[in-house]
């Protein structure tokens, strides 16, 4: 029986005017925001940073703008808070958080001039060497650190 409601359906579909089929694919799709989650490395050591408007350390970050590529997003987020411009960014993972609306993307990149703190959403960062990295890690970044660690180390073994 729904199998049969899901053909009619799709076959009245296909014949409306395409404005009216997009409108409809977005108001009957989830919605979700995109995190991107960033890694940088100096010397062996990784960035981490502590938000003005969070307890914990973590990873830079940022959302994504409609619009913008992930490439436009790191370069935007990087001169926002370190005033810095970035280069070799590459995707890393793509992961859809279980319990909210959100897709996270891990990308790392590289500074190309020393960075400075915003002063505004960064209050303070430091490189932590992967031993010894900051006790204080906000949770849901501690298993991106402990995939990316894990993936690094594999790469400098092989």
């Amino acid at each position: 029986m729904i199998r049969l409601l899901k053909r009619v359906l799709f076959s009245v579909y296909k014949h409306l005017p395409i404005s009216l089929r997009w409108k409809i694919s977005y108001f009957s799709s989830s919605r979700f925001l995109v995190g991107m989650i960033f890694f940088i490395e100096k010397d062996g050591s990784l960035l981490l940073v502590k938000h003005s408007y969070q307890k914990a350390w973590s990873l830079p970050g940022g959302w994504l703008q409609a619009g913008e590529s992930i490439e436009e997003d790191v370069a935007r987020e990087m001169k926002e808070e370190f005033g810095v411009s970035v280069t070799d960014i590459k995707i890393l993972k793509t992961v859809a958080a279980r319990l909210r609306p959100v897709i996270d993307i891990a990308v790392a990149c590289q500074f190309i001039q020393p960075p400075e703190h915003d002063g505004l959403e960064i209050e303070d960062f430091d490189f932590f060497n992967f031993n010894f990295l900051h006790p204080g890690i906000i949770h849901s970044h501690r298993a991106y650190i402990g995939d990316y660690f894990n993936q690094r180390t594999k790469v400098h073994r092989g």
